[in-house]
């Protein structure tokens, strides 16, 4: 018997939802949705991977696995390191946060045969504690990181690729909601950080070209 054969979504899903629809899907998850892999890994979640951290896996013989994801703010987030002799005025300030705010979970499940995903509400997990504009102000989703990032690789200044983005995402994306209180510092740090990391990924890439065209 297949995996797919109930409790899910009779509709052709990637087709008649908004990006704004389908976040609020996988934020609170109702019901089993089943989809593509291919359709999860690049329409899905990236549009909550901001609300998600990994809680527990197992990834069987035959290539298939299971994934128990929790809600980021079950995490603590303690205040920062203090380095001496720097300054109070310098010092970063970061905001204290309990553990176990909210301990929402959810359970994907990769079926590698039939190249489906199947994502439900773990056994008695709770709704979220929280609205999800809070995870989008304390992290940001992958999708709005990579907005960002070709924004960025134009060379363009902050609050250009702040105006830029927060078009796009909510003219061409209906996702006004994750951008509307994106600023200037947040750009400024996935700007730096995302675009060094996109930098060595195509250094280490092309050093294995390079090691392959001349090695073998």
């Amino acid at each position: 018997m297949t995996p797919f054969a109930s409790n899910k979504i009779n509709i052709p899903i990637s087709e008649t939802l908004t990006p704004n629809q389908k976040r609020h899907l996988l934020f609170n998850v109702n019901q089993p949705l089943e989809l593509s892999i291919e359709e999860f890994d690049k329409e899905w979640w990236p549009l909550v991977s901001n609300v998600w951290t990994r809680f527990s896996y197992k990834n069987n013989v035959n290539g298939d696995s299971w994934k128990v994801f929790i809600c980021r703010f079950s995490k603590p987030n303690k205040s920062s390191t203090r380095k001496e002799g720097v300054s109070s005025k310098k010092r970063r300030i970061t905001k204290i946060r309990p553990a176990n705010i909210c301990s929402a979970k959810i359970k994907v499940q990769r079926y590698i045969s039939e190249q489906k995903v199947r994502i439900e509400r773990f056994q008695d997990s709770p709704d979220h504690s929280h609205a999800l504009e809070e995870s989008e102000r304390l992290k940001r989703s992958q999708i709005v990181r990579d907005l960002v990032i070709q924004e960025a690789v134009k060379n363009y200044r902050p609050p250009e690729i702040v105006s830029a983005v927060k078009e796009y995402a909510t003219d061409k994306l209906d996702l006004g909601e994750s951008v509307k209180e994106l600023r200037r510092k947040e750009v400024t740090n996935i700007k730096y950080m995302d675009l060094l990391m996109h930098i060595l990924l195509v250094i280490l890439n092309e050093n294995w070209i390079f090691e392959r065209l001349f090695l073998f």
